[in-house]
């Protein structure tokens, strides 16, 4: 509007004062608020930008403390029953944040009792999704709260994002124009960034194999988010360094190490390490700092092309042998079980804060007869040094040494040939949930409450890289084969893999309805698999970053997941006593989705359906599931956990 035509208004105005015509003033001012509106409206959807500038009087939410939740309501039964099956996924993904950015509203304007009756009548809306969230905001009873509460804050000073089709965004407006909800259009405009498409609308489970727009970006408040599946991986095997191959081949040459039977297949494998090149997308060897190698490092090389050996492939026949460890008397103590790289070694943290480990095995190593752990597997070595529960711990792949994180906010190092406390790295704001050491042993990370994830060696009381993106507490950690990469899982919904080097992301997966507990990679480093607390198993192609299957089983969240050998088996164990094994090399995710397409109203697969990928189920009496461990061939298969009476 141009400053004439405003000038003009004004003039009219009061000359319509003067007379005494007041009904005509007002109706004048309602007709260019009206024109004002609809010309914001139609620049809102040619710029596909939610910049529509409201205001609602304080007075409304006075008069009534209830409109929140009656508006609420009305918008919550729109979507689930009056609107079309096409827009109304898209429609309910603005339900929770316009339920969190409500109930902060009443707390703001002294209505704690009508928030928490907010909060009462729609919480289950959101329970699978948000449930720590929500546990969250039900700690918000006031305006000092508002001031104090981490999430609070988070909510506060960042706009939730949303990405929704432009007809699905212009019915939401519409019905909340024509219903008059200007609180709702309020938070709309004040904390939600809508990002409007001209796609088509995205139907629940839909991804790029049946004509869907990709959707890498997270519901959430995350200010930047970059195309992070362009980014160039190496996902390739580390080349062998070139002074083992030479021992290896003089160790051959020489006899010693091998028996008869083994050497036609030593050195079978050693002209395969001496020919092969390394492939175009494998790291250098100097790519991450290394020391240089030892003679143990040699008879860890000819120990692992033994096991190649024996390695059996695992199909809808054969079928694992399982031995499974179940600790007695725990009373519910154990928070976190692990087995040692050569299964002989099972660790266990307490929420008494102390650390066990068994030798499995119940003999002395006569290699290493310093080691002072009990011949007796009933009798623990007790590692003492915490001051917290201890919630995950991992062994070097020599078995020499132990890390531990707790409660407390640190990692600890122990040595295993002493029984003794060798380091406490401290870093973490928040307790420490995971910790593993990488696959050469040289370097070991940490994920925390404090939604961070750290790179540490263990010559370091520092941690030498802070990997910093996830939106809640990171869960789980494990890294890629090759060491180059770490994969992070969180209560935010996604996984993250991080350049070690570099320190940032470059792979975003998300996908899960519920946070992700546990995650792992195969052996060859081309896939990853994750699950939690919505019980699917979900597996990536980490070179794409797309989501080649779900499976669907578990009665309840999952705990561990483990690749057998050749990757062409998985094997999961949660919280319902079972264990099971996929199939996660045959099929696709347009195979299995029909299986576990049974919603229900929050869009989270039925827990009655059953993926066919399932190979065997193997039920324990009562026992959760800590840890699986694949042994020298496949064919074993150890799991660890407590016995619940």
């Amino acid at each position: 509007m141009s400053n004439e035509d405003v000038n003009m208004d004004a003039a009219v105005s009061v000359y319509l004062r003067n007379r005494g015509y007041k009904e005509a003033d007002s109706m004048l001012k309602q007709e260019a608020n009206l024109l004002n509106s609809r010309k914001t409206q139609k620049n809102l959807l040619d710029l596909n930008i939610p910049d529509l500038i409201l205001y609602s009087s304080k007075d409304e939410v006075r008069d009534d403390p209830n409109i929140y939740s009656n508006f609420y309501s009305l918008l919550r039964n729109w979507i689930n029953e009056s609107s079309l099956d096409l827009y109304k996924f898209e429609l309910r993904r603005c339900l929770f944040p316009i339920f969190v950015y409500s109930y902060l509203n009443l707390v703001e304007s002294d209505h704690p009792k009508e928030a928490q009756t907010l909060m009462k009548s729609f919480e289950q809306d959101h329970q699978e999704q948000h449930s720590q969230d929500l546990e969250k905001l039900s700690c918000v009873l006031s305006k000092n709260h508002l001031v104090e509460n981490e999430f609070v804050k988070e909510f506060k000073s960042s706009k939730y994002k949303i990405r929704m089709s432009r007809y699905s965004f212009e019915l939401l407006l519409s019905f909340l124009q024509n219903n008059k909800m200007m609180l709702i259009l309020r938070i709309l405009n004040e904390h939600l960034a809508i990002k409007v498409t001209t796609d088509k609308p995205r139907l629940l489970n839909q991804d790029e194999s049946d004509g869907g727009a990709v959707d890498n970006e997270v519901d959430g408040i995350d200010d930047d988010k970059i195309n992070l599946d362009q980014e160039e991986v190496k996902l390739g095997t580390l080349p062998a360094d070139p002074w083992l191959v030479k021992e290896l081949d003089r160790c051959l040459r020489e006899g010693s190490g091998f028996t008869p039977q083994e050497m036609p297949f030593i050195a079978q494998e050693l002209q395969k390490l001496k020919k092969e090149n390394p492939l175009k997308d494998s790291p250098k060897r100097d790519s991450i700092p290394l020391p240089p190698p030892k003679l143990l490092d040699i008879q860890q090389e000819i120990k692992t092309l033994n096991e190649l050996r024996s390695k059996i492939i695992l199909n809808n026949s054969l079928k694992p042998t399982i031995c499974s460890y179940t600790l007695h008397n725990t009373y519910e103590n154990l928070t976190c079980a692990k087995f040692s790289p050569s299964s002989t070694l099972i660790g266990g943290g307490f929420s008494d804060s102390l650390v066990k480990v068994w030798n499995v095995k119940g003999v002395v190593n006569p290699k290493q007869p310093t080691i002072t752990m009990p011949s007796d597997p009933r009798t623990p070595t007790k590692l003492v040094g915490h001051s917290g529960p201890v919630y995950g711990m991992g062994f070097s792949p020599d078995n020499n040494y132990l890390i531990s994180c707790s409660e407390d906010k640190t990692a600890r190092l122990w040595s295993l040939l002493t029984e003794s406390n060798l380091a406490v790295y401290k870093g973490h704001n928040y307790p420490v949930w995971d910790c593993e050491f990488g696959p050469l042993g040289v370097y070991f990370a940490t994920c925390s409450h404090d939604r961070t994830a750290r790179l540490w060696s263990t010559d370091h009381i520092y941690p030498l890289r802070i990997f910093v993106g996830h939106l809640s507490d990171v869960d789980c950690v494990k890294f890629h084969p090759n060491n180059n990469y770490l994969l992070t899982g969180s209560l935010d919904r996604t996984l993250r893999l991080w350049d070690l080097q570099r320190g940032h992301t470059v792979r975003l997966l998300s996908r899960h309805n519920a946070g992700v507990t546990c995650c792992a990679i195969s052996p060859d480093g081309r896939m990853a698999a994750s699950s939690g607390e919505d019980k699917v198993i979900m597996i990536w192609d980490l070179g794409t970053g797309k989501l080649i299957k779900k499976m669907v089983g578990h009665e309840s969240a999952v705990q561990t997941l483990e690749f057998s050998l050749d990757g062409k088996v998985l094997t999961s164990g949660g919280l319902d006593y079972t264990v099971r094994v996929w199939d996660c090399k045959t099929g696709d995710l347009s195979n299995n989705e029909a299986e576990i397409s049974g919603e229900n109203r929050t869009g989270n697969p039925s827990t009655t359906a059953t993926s066919n990928d399932l190979l065997h189920t193997f039920y324990t009496k009562k026992t959760p599931i800590f840890d699986i461990k694949y042994g020298k061939n496949s064919n074993i298969l150890l799991t660890v956990g407590p016995f619940l009476p």
